[in-house]
């Protein structure tokens, strides 16, 4: 039996390398310019081509397989070794939110439909909400935004020049970009 093994191991190793070494020896024939027997040397050459494409594919194929019966073989065998996991649980206390399948029953159940609070027409709004996530529960953000509009390029080209000019010595000239 164990002879057997490395018997077919070997003929997996030299299957594609006896294909290769064919495909080789064809395209040398083939490479060969000779008057006398051409047409026996080129089907010799193609049939020696088409053989070793053959064995090549053959021992790749027969390798990738068994392979992979070899990692298929070691995971079922893991997987029966952990057949009999136990998992223990907790039951939950009423301080955490129901599950997701309970609070669906209870939707589910219920059937009562949500209601809208608006805010007041005369109520004005203090200013933005504030940061989803923040350090700390009090801090909040007050943040006035400006609602005018942006400068034009022109204004901003000319702003710009002017504090460049300004920072620089009274002898020197600063050229637009």
């Amino acid at each position: 039996m164990n002879t057997r093994k490395h018997l077919l191991s070997a003929a997996r190793l030299m299957l594609p390398t006896t294909g290769l070494s064919l495909i080789f020896a064809g395209t040398y024939t083939k490479s060969i310019q000779s008057g006398q027997l051409q047409i026996l040397i080129d089907i010799s050459s193609y049939l020696f081509i088409v053989l070793g494409f053959v064995l090549l594919v053959i021992g790749v194929l027969w390798t990738l397989g068994h392979g992979m019966k070899n990692v298929l073989l070691k995971r079922s065998i893991r997987r029966s070794r952990d057949a009999d996991v136990q998992v223990f649980t907790v039951d939950r206390s009423d301080v955490y939110p129901p599950s997701y399948e309970e609070s669906q029953v209870r939707n589910n159940a219920v059937g009562v439909v949500p209601t809208v609070i608006s805010i007041p027409s005369g109520m004005v709004w203090p200013g933005p909400a504030p940061p989803v996530y923040a350090l700390t529960c009090n801090e909040s953000s007050v943040e006035d935004f400006s609602h005018e509009e942006p400068p034009t390029y022109q204004q901003a080209v000319q702003s710009q020049t002017e504090s460049q000019t300004s920072h620089l010595p009274t002898n020197s000239t600063v050229e637009p970009l």
